[in-house]
C-alpha cells in the first residue's frame, strides 16, 4: 500500500506539475502560457474546493454528518470568500472565478452540514435499530438459541440458525 501511495504521489505531485511546467515552457509563449497555466490552476482549485461534496450523497442518505469534515468545509468557505474579495479588488478573473465557485461550493457544504447536524445526534440513538435491520431475516441471536460448550480450557459458542 505504501508503494502504491508513493507511486501516486510521484505521478500526481511531481509528474503532473513537472509536465505542466515543461510543456508550458517549451510549447507556449507570452500570454498564452499565462492563460493556460491560469486555467489549469483554476480547474484544480475548483476540484479542491468541491472535494468534500463527494461525501454529500452519503450524508443525505444516512442523515448523518459524521463523515463530513466540518473544519475543512469551514476553511474552504472562508478561504474562498477572502480570495474572491481579493480578486474583486485587483480585478483578476483567474483568482476570482474559481474562488467564487469554491465559495459557493463551501456555502452548499455548510448548508448540508446545518441541515443534517441535528439528525446525526438522533441517528446515534437509533444506531442499534439500524444494525438489527441489516441482519438477514433468518438470523436470530436470541439467548435461547445460543448454547455454550466448554472443551478443555477453552469455551466455544455454538450459534443455531433457524430457517
Amino acid at each position: 500500500m505504501r508503494v502504491r501511495t508513493a507511486t501516486l504521489v510521484a505521478i500526481f505531485d511531481v509528474g503532473f506539475v513537472g509536465a505542466t511546467i515543461l510543456i508550458s515552457y517549451l510549447m507556449l509563449h507570452g500570454t498564452s502560457r499565462i492563460k493556460v497555466i491560469g486555467f489549469i490552476c483554476a480547474a484544480l482549485n475548483i476540484m479542491n474546493c468541491g472535494s468534500p461534496l463527494g461525501i454529500a450523497r452519503k450524508v443525505v442518505r444516512t442523515r448523518s454528518v459524521e463523515y463530513m469534515p466540518f473544519l475543512l468545509t469551514l476553511c474552504i468557505f472562508l478561504n474562498s470568500g477572502v480570495w474572491t474579495f481579493y480578486a474583486v479588488l485587483v480585478k483578476d478573473p483567474y483568482i476570482g472565478v474559481p474562488n467564487l465557485i469554491g465559495f459557493l461550493l463551501g456555502v452548499m457544504q455548510l448548508v448540508i452540514y446545518v441541515v443534517y447536524m441535528n439528525e446525526s445526534k438522533l441517528s446515534k440513538e437509533d444506531h442499534s435499530s439500524i444494525h438489527d435491520q441489516l441482519l438477514p431475516p433468518h438470523f436470530d441471536t436470541t439467548p435461547d438459541l445460543l448454547s455454550s460448550h466448554s472443551q478443555s480450557n477453552s469455551s466455544k459458542i455454538v450459534l443455531k440458525i433457524t430457517t
